[in-house]
């Protein structure tokens, strides 16, 4: 079932707000089409909100213009009859003209109206049926416009004017026959129309004999008519020219305003004008009318047109809004505060179906000041206004070239931005205006028949530039971190050009800024930092110059975005606040960022690295408190560049830098301390950098500070003492005794405890366990000073587990256990599902029938990369099944990035990462995408990608916003899928170890959810799924039932559990992944058990014999 659509949708909304145009641009999905892996393609419009965009836009609007009519008979059709029928005679032109403006009386609330609608011919226009037509609108109009008609007509003149006929008429004599009777021309005149259109419904022997009259026009006139009973305003049109009955008599009229009875009138309000109902007092026959028909033939009778139109608008807003992979949603919009006056002029010529056009000056100016827009134009174009069943913007196709000329410039245009999500109420976004803002350049339009209009850069680009203003506002709210920010004035200038389907963006600018920061941290109670509040302002200038490339690599290929350009920041001021505790930035300090290389493509972030310099000019960083201040960082540091390098799966890397104790490899071993602690041991023998360090923490914690210091000094005398020996790699600390002695010299600094450790450390090697008595009291002995006692205690306890003798195991008989897929318990679970063999054999086939292929995108999910890439390049399948499992296939290519490392600060980009592309893959999720939308494809994570995945978002040591959606993501899907599912990923997460389940279940229960919309019950999700109890942290917390009781050992009793149930989910997972090879004829016989024994015990007898010296070796 697809679940796409290639139209745009138009909807209109009113609700009584701001007029505003809104853009919904979104990405598509199409089952029946090449599904690609693109989490980062160009969304594509989706819809067109008009929301409260009516007439009442409008202030004022004039129209003039002259319009050469082609010659010849035009019929205008009416109804499903004859159409009516106009006689344009040679070198006839029409002069227009049009005023819209305000109610000249009653209330605004109507809208602008029609205060005139002039036409005026240079020649006579001969109407060749006008009753006819008459006649024909009484089956396109509703029936009270028709009884009208017939009452007026059995009047007593309509009587007389039907008894006497036209030959009487010429007899008698017109002139004194009305005003003999005190009627005016008017009356007349619709009298006859409306005798004759009865006349003509009644008896066909009367048509012939109408044909032959007929009325010349050369002028109308409408304007306005307010009904106060009615409550609405008509427009009234009065018509001049002659009317002539059977060829014999000629009567010229003027000012003839025929009745609603004979002509419908309009409503002379646009709201109400510009409607399905634009008829006062009377309605159109549904599908009777042919609007289509109508315009075209009005089209058929212009060859040229010229003219101005003056007007004043109030622009409505325009905005547009799109959906990011994760589903968060960034809107952005462009108003102006001010009405808009338009001046044009206008030149249109049309040959065949080919219209040429030219705007010589277009002027666009506030209403109230003297700066504004100047451009002309000039294109061409055709109108489709035959095809049926068309919408109205696919109609035309054509070119046009806009000229906007230097001087162009705009008082104030207001920028608004956000971004909001549907799982949490956290909203970030800003209001920036540009003042000033100027433009100049050309511009070509291109609307093409599926009724895309594009607007790109002529040759020479269009360059801009403005003042900014961002007044003092907050960018983040609702995530308990403030983020205030203002610019109080800037400048940028850019310019756009397209050149070979290339875009390219430059912008560059300077300005003053300043941001304020209160952000929660967790407490630090070993910094003794309680108050969780952290304070920071700055007050800076900064200048920029950025650019951007949007284009195909190669011809027809898909867009790849391409960064370039740098931005500076040089502090007036910056400050940090922690509970008393103020960092100072000193004044005048440069900072630099610099693009180095990297690019966006659709199928995602490549790897990419940036350059940061900075410079402090020799000035230092101070920390004061109440009780004095000290500098930061070490001189080395106060000036220094580096590139900051992020790989795919969020891993940031430091290259180049000094090639010192604070170089590259210093930066890295912060980021990741376990990769290469080598670095920060370094600093052990730097007096400098560890003065600064103790005497910053020194001013937190003056015991810690303390313990730092004694920490160095104990840390230096190891790495003395290991030199002193030799000591290089584990092997060296053999034999006993000399392990003995490294103990005793990381204990307390010398030889003492040796004689002490070498009984203790005998019992553990050979298999008698570790004395955690004798071990306690000997280290207390050397340390009685020492606080750590029940530290102490405890380490000692898990180095006795540890290296505790196992329990001897009798030998048992050997038994046959065949793998867990060929157990006859878990056929049943199996049944339907393609084995690997099966999926390999596939390659074999030269016709893959479709059901095998359907059986084979079931089970693709939970495919190895490897298996989908063999079956992509073996297997003939159709291209549509080839298409969903190169995106399953992609898909898990993303997810095993991931693999490479989670958690910590150099994974810190990870989550923003995982974002790019998870909402591409998961599919769509219940309560957060529509159950109708076009986007995203079905799911193709398997048990594997999504415990990876869910492990890495676990990881994150501090559950930020981005972090907690991509959580609550994984979590949905777990929630819509069986329960069977959730068990299989804890099972994978787990990695065969319960102790490393329980620290995942540890982290999914303690998981936090506090910017979420709604919170999850998680105990109660993991007992509903895996139908086992799960222990409540409250419960073993203080005031709790089981405070006494151990939360992580009833977790390693749930990971134990998930355990012995992992049998169906191993047993399927073989099914898939593991080939069954049957033993090559004429196969080596193996050794026996027998002889196996026997070589493994000559081995031992011979070592054995060998001695320490061998140990050693």
């Amino acid at each position: 079932m697809s679940r796409t659509t290639n139209k745009v949708q138009f909807r209109t909304k009113h609700n009584g707000v701001v007029p505003l145009v809104e853009l919904h641009f979104g990405r598509r999905f199409d089952e029946t089409a090449s599904q690609h892996f693109a989490p980062f393609k160009l969304p594509e419009l989706g819809a067109v909100i008009l929301e409260n965009v009516t007439s009442k836009q409008i202030a004022q609007l004039t129209l003039d213009a002259k319009a050469s009519l082609v010659a010849g008979i035009h019929e205008i059709p009416v109804g499903d009859g004859p159409g009516f029928k106009i006689e344009i005679p040679d070198k006839t032109e029409a002069q227009v003209n049009i005023e819209v403006g305000p109610p000249r009386e009653g209330s605004w609330a109507v809208g602008p109206l029609v205060h005139k609608i002039e036409l005026e011919l240079t020649n006579h226009l001969r109407l060749l049926n006008v009753v006819e037509t008459l006649v024909e609108l009484r089956s396109i109009i509703e029936p009270e416009v028709v009884t009208s008609i017939r009452e007026f007509a059995e009047g007593p003149v309509g009587k007389l004017v039907n008894k006497i006929g036209g030959a009487t008429l010429d007899a008698v004599g017109l002139h004194a026959l009305t005003l003999g009777k005190g009627d005016d021309s008017s009356r007349f005149l619709a009298t006859w129309l409306a005798s004759q259109v009865l006349g003509a419904g009644r008896r066909v022997a009367t048509r012939s004999r109408l044909e032959q009259s007929e009325i010349l026009v050369k002028k109308a006139v409408a304007k306005p008519k307010w009904l106060p009973e009615q409550g609405r305003w008509e427009l009234t049109f009065s018509f001049y020219g002659i009317l002539n009955l059977g060829n014999r008599v000629e009567y010229p009229f003027a000012d003839v305003v025929l009745p609603q009875a004979i002509l419908p009138t309009l409503h002379a309000s646009l709201e109400q004008l510009f409607t399905f109902s634009p008829l006062a007092g009377s309605k159109l026959v549904k599908g009777k009318t042919n609007p289509l028909g109508i315009i075209n033939a009005l089209h058929r009778m212009v060859s040229e047109v010229n003219g101005n139109c003056n007007g004043v608008f109030s622009l409505p807003e325009l905005a547009g809004r799109v959906g990011l992979v994760d589903r968060t949603q960034l809107r952005a919009s462009l108003s102006t505060p001010e009405k808009v006056m338009l001046s044009a002029s206008f030149k249109a010529k049309r040959k065949r179906n080919l219209w040429r056009f030219d705007l010589p000056q277009i002027a666009i100016l506030p209403a109230l000041g003297t700066k504004g827009i100047v451009a002309k134009s000039s294109g061409s174009g055709r109108f489709d206004l035959t095809t049926p069943k068309k919408d109205w913007w696919e109609r035309f196709e054509g070119d046009f070239d806009v000229l906007l000329k230097k001087g162009s410039t705009w008082p104030a245009i207001n920028i608004q931005a956000n971004s909001s999500h549907v799982l949490t109420d956290v909203k970030r976004g800003f209001l920036v205006t540009l003042k000033d803002f100027s433009c100049h350049g050309a511009l070509t339009i291109h609307s093409s028949k599926t009724g895309f209009a594009t607007i790109y850069p002529a040759k020479g680009g269009v360059s801009f530039s403005s003042n900014i203003h961002l007044g003092k506002q907050a960018l983040v709210k609702g995530s308990g971190n403030n983020v205030i920010a203002s610019i109080p004035n800037g400048s940028l200038k850019g310019k756009v050009t397209y050149d070979d389907q290339i875009w390219d963006l430059a912008v560059s600018g300077c300005g003053s800024m300043s941001a304020e920061l209160d952000a929660d941290i967790n407490p630090i109670p070993e910094l003794q930092l309680n108050d969780n509040l952290l304070k920071g302002l700055v007050d800076a200038d900064t200048c920029f110059d950025l650019g951007v490339k949007l284009g195909p690599t190669e011809p027809g290929g898909e867009l790849v975005l391409k960064p370039r350009g740098d931005a500076s920041f040089t502090v007036n001021s910056a400050s940090i606040n922690l509970e008393h505790r103020i960092i100072h930035l000193p004044a005048g300090s440069i900072a630099k960022i610099s693009w180095k290389e990297g690019a966006i493509q659709p199928e995602g972030v490549s790897s990419f690295a940036f350059d940061l310099a900075w410079d402090l000019f020799g000035k230092d960083v101070m920390i004061q408190s109440p009780t004095g201040s000290v500098s930061l960082l070490v001189s080395d540091l106060r000036q220094g560049e580096l590139t900051v390098s992020i790989s795919p799966g969020g891993r940031f890397s430091v290259l180049g830098g000094k090639d010192s104790t604070y170089g590259a490899r210093f930066f890295n071993a912060l980021l990741d301390p376990a990769g290469d602690p080598a670095p920060l041991l370094d600093l052990l023998d730097s007096e400098d950098g560890l003065e600064h360090i103790e005497a910053v923490i020194r001013m937190f914690n003056e015991e810690l500070a303390h313990d730092l210091a004694r920490l160095r000094r104990r840390v230096l005398h190891i790495k003395n003492y290991l030199k002193e020996q030799n000591i290089k790699t584990p092997g060296d600390i053999l034999p006993r005794k000399r392990l003995a002695a490294l103990l005793s010299q990381i204990l307390v600094e010398n030889d003492s405890m040796t004689d002490k450790l070498v009984p203790l450390i005998k019992d553990v090697t050979e298999a008698r366990g570790l004395n955690v008595a004798k071990a306690r009291m000997a280290i207390l002995e050397a340390m009685p000073d020492t606080e750590y006692d029940y530290e102490i205690g405890g380490l000692l306890r898990w180095l006795a587990t540890v290296t505790a003798p196992g329990i001897p195991v009798e030998q048992q008989p050997p038994v046959e256990v065949p793998p867990l897929r060929h157990r006859p318990e878990f056929q049943h679970l199996l049944e339907g599902l393609l084995s690997a063999n099966e999926i390999y054999e596939m390659a074999k086939k030269d016709v893959i029938p479709s059901k095998q292929q359907m059986a084979l995108l079931q089970v693709a999910p939970e495919l190895a990369i490897a298996q989908l890439d063999y079956v992509l390049k073996h297997c003939r399948l159709s291209d549509s099944v080839s298409a969903r499992l190169r995106f399953i296939r992609d898909s898990k290519k993303s997810v095993s990035k991931l693999e490479h490392g989670w958690g910590g600060l150099a994974f810190a980009g990870q989550q923003a990462w995982i974002a790019g592309f998870l909402g591409e893959v998961i599919g769509p999720l219940p309560g957060i995408d529509s159950p109708d939308a076009a986007w995203p494809a079905p799911c193709a994570l398997g048990v594997v990608d999504v415990a990876i995945l869910l492990q890495a978002c676990l990881s994150e040591s501090h559950h930020g916003l981005q972090s907690q959606i991509n959580n609550r993501m994984l979590l949905e899907l777990l929630r819509s899928r069986p329960k069977e599912f959730t068990r299989d990923v804890l099972i994978e997460v787990g990695h065969q170890a319960p102790r490393v389940l329980a620290g995942v279940l540890m982290a999914f229960l303690g998981q936090d959810q506090h910017l979420m919309k709604e919170e999850v019950d998680l105990v109660k999700f993991l007992e509903e799924k895996l139908e086992l109890p799960v222990p409540n942290l409250t419960d073993f917390m203080a005031g709790g039932k089981r405070v006494r009781d151990s939360y992580y050992k009833e977790l390693l009793k749930l990971a134990e559990a998930i355990f012995e149930c992992e049998g169906p989910y191993q047993a399927k997972r073989s099914h898939l992944r593991n080939v069954d090879h049957k033993a090559p004829r004429g196969a080596q016989k193996t050794a026996d058990d027998a002889d196996v024994i026997k070589a493994i015990e000559a081995a031992d007898k011979l070592g054995h014999a060998l001695g320490p010296k061998a140990t050693k070796a």
